[in-house]
């Protein structure tokens, strides 16, 4: 074996030891100060543009996601044939996705004030420096804590249920197969990294959190309620809930302090390219 790859994981174990030990710094920092002053917390969170935004906002970006996966996967698996395998499942969410922005794009042009530009930024009272302050330490909390609560369900499912096998995400395990294209390998990174998290969050936060936050009247019972909804999405992975839950938390956070897309996207964007880089450098599927 080479040196460089006997070193490869104690460099990730370091990493992930650091992320941890930031997280750990942040949370004492973020309790400390709660306790010497007043929380401001969400207090100081930018003002939400006015928008119309409702259930049927929510209805129509789900069932547009529904219908463009089964029109794509249906005509993709009569092209693949017997031999298709969990890259078409994995190529046809993608398309989904994207059908899925496109909807959530054209919903918020109409319905937000300002269109989709304040959509996007959102009320434009925070400066970039808080915004960057935001993501940082959202991040560093999500790379630190996550993967130590997946490790934890991992162990606790493992307890339940003696014996059962915790798989990895579909997409991890599509790229771990053996032989695998380059430009399947390609396309796969780019949805995870990239895809997904401008799917999910456009439609997590920009659509659901703000139709949760007027229906159930409170910042924060729209940030679990968007969680609850992202976790359950991820089912695949029951041990992994946990960790996608706080993950969760911490990007409707980022959204709610900041009012913009760009946190939680850049977090969300982190977070996965992360756990793609972590696997394809530990060679757990060589």
């Amino acid at each position: 074996m080479d040196v460089s790859e006997a070193r490869t994981p104690l460099l990730l174990l370091t990493v992930d030891s650091l992320l941890s030990l930031g997280a750990l710094v942040i949370g004492v920092s973020v309790a400390a100060r709660m306790l010497l002053r007043p929380p401001v917390g969400l207090l100081a969170a930018a003002p939400r543009p006015q928008h119309s935004l409702a259930e049927d906002a929510v209805a129509l970006a789900v069932f547009s996601y529904l219908l463009a996966y089964t029109l794509f996967y249906g005509a993709s698996s009569l092209v693949a044939g017997p031999d298709a395998d969990v890259s078409i499942r994995l190529v046809s969410g993608s398309v989904a996705q994207v059908v899925g922005t496109a909807v959530c794009l054209w919903l918020a042009a109409r319905r937000f004030e300002g269109g989709i530009g304040r959509f996007w930024r959102g009320g434009g009272s925070v400066t970039r420096r808080t915004q960057f302050r935001v993501t940082a330490a959202t991040t560093v909390l999500a790379l630190g804590v996550c993967p130590v609560a997946v490790e934890w369900g991992v162990a606790a499912m493992q307890w339940l249920t003696p014996g059962v096998e915790a798989r990895p995400h579909p997409t991890i395990e599509s790229l771990r197969v053996p032989g695998r294209s380059l430009p399947v390998t390609w396309l796969l990174w780019i949805s995870a990294a990239a895809v997904a998290p401008l799917a999910e969050e456009v439609f997590f936060r920009g659509i659901l959190q703000n139709v949760l936050r007027v229906a159930l009247r409170g910042r924060w019972s729209a940030i679990a309620g968007a969680a609850v909804a992202f976790t359950l999405v991820h089912f695949s992975q029951p041990f992994a809930l946990p960790a996608l839950f706080i993950l969760a938390v911490l990007i409707g956070f980022a959204y709610e302090r900041t009012g913009s897309m760009l946190p939680p996207l850049a977090l969300h964007a982190a977070f996965n390219l992360k756990t793609l880089v972590w696997d394809a450098l530990s060679g757990t599927g060589r």
